[in-house]
């Protein structure tokens, strides 16, 4: 987490009670857990439909939903939360209270194509968004800017694609974003 998340973290519980996760979500800060899922309107059964995964409901609140999920000694939270970049920043700021491994969003951005589906994968090469929803993360508002791109870690996305390929499934790279995927190995 950087120093400016725990700042606004920290600010946070000053007018806020602790917990946050465990109010909104079920999820407790004393686990350590292999993964957080961020699934905007998507709740585990819709997504994993293989029966080797338990999952159980540890908490609701309003638009929010939170999951332990378990499969082969992973222990992963899963959040089902209400869609939009402010809220994905609410939620993520609260989750900074929980101990994870590794954050994997599970959404739609979009279509890229017209068939994709749900349970698709995709690797993108950049994400940017127009909002100012992520405003109050940089350090002053004259930091922000519009359209940024983001770029992801070029080895995580890697070791996603070997995975798929070693377990039978193809992850398309769509032309355009082929080209810059390459680019930027």
């Amino acid at each position: 987490m950087t120093d400016r998340l725990k700042t606004i973290l920290n600010n946070l519980h000053k007018y806020n009670v602790k917990g946050l996760a465990k109010i909104n979500f079920g999820l407790t800060d004393e686990m350590v857990y292999d993964a957080l899922v961020v699934a905007p309107s998507y709740s585990p059964d819709k997504i994993l439909i293989d029966g080797s995964f338990q999952c159980k409901q540890l908490g609701s609140k309003s638009y929010c939903q939170g999951f332990l999920v378990e499969k082969d000694g992973l222990k992963i939270a899963w959040i089902k939360t209400a869609a939009g970049g402010c809220n994905m920043l609410d939620y993520l700021l609260i989750c900074g209270e929980l101990q994870f491994r590794k954050l994997i969003f599970a959404g739609a951005v979009g279509a890229l194509k017209r068939n994709f589906d749900i349970r698709d994968v995709c690797t993108p090469a950049f994400s940017m968004a127009g909002t100012l929803a992520n405003t109050y993360l940089k350090e002053s508002i004259r930091d922000y800017v519009p359209f940024e791109r983001i770029y992801p870690d070029k080895e995580f996305v890697t070791q996603v694609l070997k995975m798929a390929a070693e377990n039978g499934y193809s992850i398309p790279l769509f032309t355009p974003l082929l080209k810059l995927w390459t680019s930027l190995r």
